[in-house]
This record gives C-alpha cells, sequence and structure tokens, in this order.
C-alpha cells in the first residue's frame, strides 16, 4: 500500500536516545483516518520509511515528556535536511498530533489458573517497573495487574479477569507489548486472596452476621445460607469474585475435613479466635462427658432393673419349689 502523510497518521516505539536528548523511533504501523490499525510487513515499513524503518527527532525528550519503549502515535512530514542514508522523515513541525498509544501489557511467566483462583505469587516479570498493565501469556489476556516494588498484584479489589488472546488486539515488538484496546467480550472472573487474605476477607464477612462469628461458624453453620445476602448484586465482578471465595471457604471450613495444619493457620490469625475456638472444644467435650454420664447412669439402671427381675424370678422359683415339696410330704404322710 502507498502511505499519505496528509492522511495516515504513524505509530512507532521510542527505540532510542541519542546524543543530546535526540530519538530514533522504529515505525511499526499506519492509522487510517478513522483511527484503524493498519499493519505493515519489515519489508513495507522500511520501503515507506527508507532507509531502515525509522525517524530521527533531534530534541525530542527535550519537547515531549515520553520515555524509551513507549508506543506513540503520530504525523510526520519528510525531512527536506536528511543527507543520502538518513531517515527520510520526521515529525511534523508545529502540529506532529503526538500521543500515547495502545494500553500497557507485560508479558506474563508462571501464570496459572486453579479452578476459578490463581496465586499471582507465581508470577515472574522481566520488566519490574511499577505501574499497572495487562499481563500477556501464550493463550491469555490477564488483567488487570499492578507492579509495586517488584511484585504482582491485582490492579482492584484482590480479583481479576481473563481473557482468550487475539492476536489481532496486540502489538508486539522487540519484547514489547501492547493492547489496541481494552480487553472486551467473554470472561473468566479469578480470585487471587493467598490463603491469608481469605481467612481474613471470611472472618470480615461473618463479622457483619454476628459479632460472635466464629461460634457461628462452628455451631450454627447458618453462615453458608447467610452470606450471600452480603454480597453486592450491582457488581457482577466482584459478586462472581466473592461467589469464587465463598466455594474456597466452605472447601477449608468444614470442620470434618480441615487439615491440622489448616487449623492452626485459622486459629493463630486471631487471638479472639483462639478463644472462641478453644471454648468451642471445651464446650463439646464437656458435653461429650454429660451424654457418656447420662448413657452410664441409664446403663447402670438397667442393670439394676435386671438384677432385681432376676431375683424376684429366683424367689418365686425357690417358693414354687418349696411350695411343691410340701405338697408331696403331706402326700406321702
Amino acid at each position: 500500500m502507498e502511505f499519505d502523510e496528509s492522511v495516515n497518521k504513524v505509530i512507532g516505539k521510542i527505540d532510542k536516545e541519542l546524543g543530546d536528548k535526540n530519538a530514533r523511533i522504529k515505525i511499526i504501523a499506519l492509522l487510517s483516518e478513522k483511527e484503524q490499525l493498519i499493519r505493515l510487513s519489515e519489508d513495507e515499513i522500511k520501503t515507506m520509511f527508507p532507509p531502515n524503518g525509522y525517524i530521527f527527532e533531534p530534541g525530542f525528550f527535550y519537547n515531549y515528556k515520553y520515555n524509551l519503549d513507549d508506543f506513540i502515535s503520530f504525523r510526520v512530514e519528510e525531512n527536506n535536511r536528511a543527507s543520502i542514508g538518513q531517515d527520510k522523515f520526521k515529525l511534523r513541525y508545529g502540529s506532529p498530533d503526538l500521543n500515547s498509544f495502545g494500553i500497557n501489557a507485560r508479558e506474563i511467566n508462571g501464570f496459572k489458573k486453579n479452578d476459578l483462583a490463581t496465586n499471582l505469587n507465581s508470577i515472574s516479570l522481566g520488566d519490574k517497573t511499577d505501574g499497572s498493565f495487562y499481563g500477556i501469556t501464550d493463550k491469555y489476556i490477564v488483567g488487570k495487574l499492578r507492579c509495586k516494588n517488584g511484585k504482582v498484584e491485582p490492579a482492584l479489589h484482590h480479583r481479576i479477569q481473563i481473557w482468550v488472546l487475539e492476536d489481532d488486539n496486540l502489538i508486539r515488538v522487540d519484547g514489547k507489548y501492547r493492547l489496541i484496546k481494552e480487553p472486551k467480550g467473554e470472561s473468566i472472573i479469578l480470585d487471587c486472596m493467598d490463603e491469608k487474605q481469605l481467612f481474613e476477607w471470611f472472618r470480615n464477612l461473618l463479622k457483619q452476621i454476628q459479632p460472635d462469628y466464629v461460634d457461628l461458624l462452628d455451631k450454627n453453620r447458618s453462615w453458608r445460607t447467610e452470606l450471600p445476602n452480603l454480597f453486592s448484586v450491582t457488581d457482577k465482578e466482584k459478586l462472581e469474585a466473592d461467589k469464587i471465595r465463598l466455594k474456597r471457604i466452605e472447601e477449608k471450613f468444614d470442620l470434618l475435613e480441615l487439615s491440622r495444619n489448616d487449623i492452626k493457620t485459622l486459629v493463630d490469625s486471631s487471638e479472639n479466635l483462639k478463644v472462641v475456638f478453644e471454648k468451642c472444644l471445651n464446650n463439646q467435650k464437656d458435653e461429650f462427658k454429660e451424654n457418656y454420664a447420662d448413657e452410664l447412669s441409664q446403663y447402670k439402671s438397667e442393670i439394676e432393673q435386671q438384677k432385681k427381675e432376676i431375683e424376684a424370678e429366683i424367689k418365686r422359683i425357690q417358693y414354687n419349689t418349696t411350695a411343691n415339696l410340701d405338697h408331696w410330704v403331706n402326700l406321702i404322710k
């Protein structure tokens, strides 16, 4: 295709800083008059922007607040002062119409989906610059995420979404990524609370139902039906994440299935929780003793009754035997 500098804008990546704040910008694609992306092959880029598919802009970093590897869209014009072998185009003088392009994205490694939850601690980044971004894997767009002090975390509310990756919505250049537009369409909500955050989230919900929340968990079990009433139906994403967390909690807090380590983690997480938990165990122990004592007393009573019945039967037999003997003695006489 032909490049019309009066119509088409250009998309480029700020590739290098040369000399005194000068920039060399690598051309990636074109934008049509209606702002539609037009992808180009390497050969097309070099043909349109000779000799190597770049533009050179003197004093760029003095005049504009952009950084290396930023993606930008802009207008160009021919550089009439360019010598043979130098970049043919430069930013349009006076009205470059310069803007950031695309949505920040980064390749992430180690991402794993465990049913409807994920552990973001398993993710590693090549670029650990602080800021928000969408994660890119070989299958998914993951987000929105945030890097803070080198650690990956959800950008909002301990939940993320994943979409099936569509190459049409992605630009890859020299290991750098940009989404052309926000991901849309069908997605999956993933809970990304770690175990400690999950317990804390659950306890906070129980406090809203009843102050003595652990006792409610251990005895009444009505939390299974009352918790859903706390969920906000106005926020679909939050509701889906809460459903996932509740399912995880139901699996974790079934006391018949809790491991010894799970119980220790739960009890040690709160001094108040430990007191209530021990109280509950003591109550159950006392109830067991009472039930056992009642059963033992009942058993003793049954034994005593049987003993009395046996003694009465013995007396009856003895009486009958004596009476019969007396009768035969009288007959003999």
